[in-house]
């Protein structure tokens, strides 16, 4: 398989200045967003389940459905105080910790403004409390899902083949390869972005929400 860096480059180095001239001069979550959807949909379109992934988004969307009474999810969530966002986001979280096999115990809303949220194999998941403020577009639910694909990746490099979620070798090796040059995004947003494990991380959660 080829490294994601030779689909990046095709974009060229104007979108790349673009789109960092722009995180520097918007700081909403609907509004950062905005830029990744403007500039990056090809990256999402190389998403593909593995393993499991199917039954197991298929199953959480489920949930989300269940926990939102089979109303418009948006409509509900745009309605809510900032605690009821909480508790909405604490019930889901365990409800798909408990679907995926990934083990969390400590939920935290913290006062990041550069990420929506962060999974630690040490069973914490954060959440970005000024985000969660601010969304109008289910970003920090989607990071619930998000998160949580990341503890299966985890989870999985560790069990090697054995691995629970049924992902073959090749998609283990790619992520592997893909944890030993992580950029988290400080010095290269675009690069970031279009890794394959946050490909399938942020692929997976929006086959959740979308259902």
């Amino acid at each position: 398989m080829e490294p994601i860096t030779l689909a990046l480059l095709a974009v060229g180095a104007s979108v790349t200045y673009i789109i960092k001239v722009a995180i520097k001069n918007y700081n909403t979550a609907q509004q950062l967003r905005d830029i990744i959807n403007k500039h990056t949909n090809y990256i999402d379109a190389t998403y593909e389940p593995h393993g499991n992934d199917l039954q197991m988004a298929a199953a959480c969307t489920e949930s989300l459905n269940r926990n939102f009474k089979g109303e418009d999810i948006l409509s509900c969530w745009n309605k809510m105080s900032i605690d009821e966002r909480k508790q909405k986001v604490i019930i889901l979280t365990k409800e798909a910790a408990s679907i995926m096999g990934v083990e969390v115990n400590n939920i935290v809303f913290d006062e990041s403004t550069t990420r929506y949220g962060s999974y630690s194999p040490n069973g914490t998941i954060y959440f970005s409390e000024p985000f969660l403020a601010c969304d109008s577009q289910g970003e920090i639910i989607r990071t619930i899902y998000h998160e949580l694909k990341h503890g299966t990746q985890e989870k999985a490099i560790q069990a090697g083949t054995n691995n629970p979620y049924g992902y073959d070798t090749p998609t283990l090796v790619v992520w592997v390869e893909n944890n030993l040059k992580y950029e988290n995004g400080d010095q290269d947003f675009l690069f970031y972005y279009g890794q394959q494990i946050e490909v399938d991380a942020r692929g997976f959660a929006q086959s959740v929400f979308q259902g």
